[in-house]
């Protein structure tokens, strides 16, 4: 039986080649993001081991950069027993080198880190600053940066380095005197910058102090040893930390940005290997069906059931291990490619190799062979329960069941989606976790569905195709409906790709409109000053644009992280904060309770939605930790919708000083004095910016834009998926065909024995193939829509409260899909049109 399987393998190369193919996909995509994601957690982890020491000691509760350790603390630590060396570090992450061109150097979104030079070791025995050319900066007006950003910048040693900072000076230019990198290679992507001590203090928004202590341990002392040494002499308010942990926490923190890309590579993986697993289903019900007379002798020279049904799952494994063998080397290639990507734009991981886990790429092989024997199992059944009798027959045809038992299965699935998303229901479990179940369950029951509705799709197509092209149009729509599950399954890759991209286009299409509808409803300013990627920038321009000629409102917006506690619930926030008068006259907030006038002090305004979560009401008081320590403030108003991103919680600038807030703004509103020239305001509001070129100056329609950006991201990608799912249905076309061409050979051959030409021939070929990218589409589409609205739905509390479906992009969608049909039917339809009548309706 195994020689058996192997030369009915070999035999039937070509029709398998393209099942292969379909593993390969997934199995690439599985084992790409795999190895990527191992080579980012290598790359970020060595980067910080290397930027931190042995024990490093800063202010609780606060991330790197952030806080302040007060300078009398190095002299106690310095001498607890077991420091070898402290060094107290300036940190500033809001640091920008630009180029001779005047444009930031380094990743496109990556602010560069400011430090004061020191040479203390790192962690594990690794240098820390390494001076690799000239010399470490002395003097105030001297600055060494890393070769990278040098070499991009086109900067020597001698040369005046412009540096872009969010403290009070926003743009200064210093003398280049070296090169510095961290021992294990600097960051991936941002740029470094080092001085004097005196020299960063003064550029950084932190003020005096240092933002963390660099202690280096004795020979003998473990780091572990020295932090709680360290901690029994710490202030409240202070923690010790190893290298390690520290390490550990900003790695995770750089990894929980570049989540969106791994989750991508996932989500095209799980999209291949699903469609794969229908392109082989039916790849080999069709081969069954072909081989109906070879299994069939196989049983009457005394093979069993499963010795027949083995011999099917051995070629469906050979088939899977194959193709996840091609899999496995593409996927390598796929993590080379994405790299590559990274370094154009500025994140260099080309320091360090690319990581290949052995147990991804275990995981990825049996991802791979389990999509395969799972689809392949249900051929493999119905081929050994073929009835040999009836398989000898001159031209078997097989016994098709009722659908009535799918249409049942597949309405009770949706029916169950419906449930879970029943208000209560919503009330005792979580909404997110419950709508990606319902989802999941739409696409499950759909699927189940398809070859049902195969039937009023492709009839309503025929009877529509009938009036252009006569009986063709309907000979090819009575061909895809001789068996709806094979069409069914063939159309099912592409209808779960088209309504992934539906779903998400539709909603992408609803952020998009409710953006632009939030900032058009809520936004009174004429003009909105922030720096690129919301990075912050320096106070000193909000100064300056206040001196401006003809402004008339200016409201300065600042944030940070912070920890709200209420009703014994803590959640993590991104507190903003701005001087209430003039943000209210340049905002409209829409209070639904509370009035403007109560917000002063230690108060703060949350959205609706906030306020629902945590059950928050006017007039309650709540703890919020900022900078590691607790304030009490009291919600003055609740907002319709908060007018900032990612904020909830806005609370006064006079608050946010008293807790310690950094003086680095974040936006900036303004307003022009309506007797004023627009064109002269602008223009002293750009001079304003000190030619600072990471600050830029918009309106109310270039800021939406520039927040519908991440939203244009996600599209992007959403088409590369809409891309993905043509290429596999395009194979599932391909193949359907040719094996439904092999098995009508006589009755092609008997109707162009009756006068059906070549051309009348390979158009019914064509239209087959347009009717089964019809139903694809059309389902994905309505389903797609569908999903699309119930996730605008659940999110509309955070913002998303319109609803809007791009028809234009979804009927370019449903065009590319038939092109990509019709192409997929010009070599099946060249090849039925070829065959010889007389040799196809000859029998053996």
């Amino acid at each position: 039986m195994v020689t058996a399987a192997l030369r009915s393998l070999f035999a039937r190369r070509a029709r398998l080649l393209m099942s292969v193919f379909a593993v390969l996909l997934g199995v690439c995509f599985a084992f790409g993001s795999l190895i990527f994601i191992s080579t980012l957690d290598r790359a970020f982890s060595a980067v910080q081991s290397g930027t931190v020491s042995d024990v490093v000691v800063r202010q609780a509760g606060v991330r790197s950069g952030q806080g302040e350790v007060p300078e009398p603390l190095v002299p106690r630590v310095a001498a607890v027993p077991g420091v070898a060396q402290v060094d107290g570090q300036v940190l500033e992450n809001g640091v920008y080198l630009l180029g001779k061109d005047g444009q930031p150097l380094g990743a496109a979104n990556v602010p560069g880190s400011l430090t004061n030079f020191h040479n203390g070791r790192a962690t594990g025995g690794l240098p820390g600053l390494v001076v690799l050319e000239g010399r470490a900066p002395t003097r105030a007006g001297e600055v060494a940066i890393d070769p990278k950003a040098a070499a991009e910048g086109g900067y020597r040693i001698g040369d005046q380095v412009t540096i872009v900072t969010s403290g009070e000076t926003p743009v200064i230019t210093k003398t280049l005197v070296g090169l510095v990198t961290y021992g294990a290679g600097g960051s991936p992507g941002a740029t470094l910058v080092t001085m004097d001590t005196a020299a960063a203090r003064q550029l950084s928004a932190n003020g005096e102090g240092y933002q963390q202590l660099w202690v280096v341990a004795a020979p003998g002392i473990s780091p572990a040893t020295l932090r709680d040494r360290i901690s029994a002499v710490l202030p409240a308010g202070t923690e010790a930390l190893t290298g390690a942990q520290a390490a550990d926490l900003d790695a995770s923190t750089i990894n929980k940005a570049l989540r969106f890309v791994t989750a991508a590579l996932w989500v095209f993986a799980a999209t291949s290997l699903l469609a794969g697993g229908f392109l082989i289903a039916n790849t080999f019900a069709m081969l069954v069906n072909q081989r109906a007379r070879e299994l069939a002798l196989l049983r009457a020279i005394g093979a069993s059931k499963a010795q027949v049904r083995r011999m099917m799952l051995l070629e469906a494994l050979v088939v899977g291990v194959v193709g996840a063998a091609a899999g496995l080397v593409c996927g390598y290639l796929l993590a080379r490619l994405i790299r590559g990507l990274f370094r154009r734009f500025g994140y260099d991981l080309s320091a360090t190799p690319l990581v290949v886990p052995w147990t991804g790429a275990v995981i990825a092989t049996a991802l791979g062979v389990a999509v395969t024997l799972f689809a392949a199992y249900l051929p493999a059944r119905r081929a050994s329960a073929m009835s040999p009798a009836a398989a000898l027959r001159d031209d078997p045809t097989p016994v098709e069941r009722s659908l009535w038992l799918r249409a049942g299965a597949g309405i009770g699935v949706l029916a169950l989606a419906a449930l879970i998303l029943a208000p209560p229901v919503r009330e005792r479990f979580s909404t997110n976790l419950l709508l990606a179940a319902a989802i999941v369950l739409v696409l499950i029951g759909v699927t189940v569905l398809t070859p049902v509705l195969a039937r009023p799709v492709i009839r309503t197509g025929s009877w529509l195709g009938g009036h252009v092209w006569g009986q063709v149009a309907r000979l090819a729509g009575t061909n895809a409906l001789r068996n709806p599950r094979r069409t069914g399954a063939t159309a099912t890759a592409l209808m779960m790709g088209t309504a992934l991209v539906a779903m998400m286009g539709v909603f992408a299409g609803s952020a998009r409109t409710s953006v632009d509808d939030l900032i058009a409803d809520t936004f009174r300013s004429d003009y909105i000053v922030s720096a690129a990627y919301g990075a912050p920038f320096s106070p000193k321009i909000a100064d300056n644009i206040q001196k401006v000629p003809g402004v008339q409102w200016v409201a300065r917006v600042r944030q940070g992280g912070a920890y709200l506690t209420a009703g014994g619930q803590q959640s993590a926030i991104t507190l903003a904060a701005t001087e209430p008068t003039p943000f209210l006259h340049l905002l409209d907030l829409h209070f639904e309770s509370g009035t403007p006038a109560d917000w002063h002090g230690a108060t703060v305004v949350v959205s609706h939605r906030f306020a629902q979560t945590h059950r928050l009401r006017v007039g309650q008081s709540v703890a919020i930790d900022f900078l590691g320590k607790p304030y009490s403030v009291r919600v003055a108003g609740i907002m319709t919708q908060s007018p900032l991103a990612v904020v909830d919680v806005i609370t006064t600038m006079e608050q946010f000083n008293a807790m310690g807030g950094g003086g680095e703004e974040r936006l900036v509103f303004v307003s022009r004095d309506p007797s004023a020239n627009a064109a002269s305001v602008r223009a002293g509001l750009i001079a304003a910016l000190g030619g600072n070129t990471v600050v830029s100056v918009q309106s109310q329609a270039q800021f939406a834009a520039q927040q519908r950006e991440p939203i244009d991201q996600v599209l992007r990608v959403i088409y590369a998926l809409l891309g993905l799912a043509i290429v596999i249905a395009f194979l599932g076309i391909v193949n359907t065909l040719v094996l439904a061409v092999a098995e009508r050979r006589r009755e092609i051959g008997l109707l162009r024995a009756v006068a059906m030409t070549r051309g009348q021939v390979r158009r019914m070929v064509r239209l087959e193939a347009l009717a089964i990218c019809l139903l694809g589409s059309v389902v994905g589409l309505g389903t797609g829509i569908l999903l699309g609205w119930l996730l605008q739905r659940s999110q509309a509390d955070r913002g998303v409260n319109v609803l809007d479906i791009p028809w234009l992009q979804l009927a370019a969608a449903l065009l590319i899909a038939v092109v990509a049909g019709v192409v997929a039917a010009w070599w099946p339809a060249r090849r039925a049109a070829a065959l010889p009548p007389l040799a196809a309706i000859a029998t053996e």
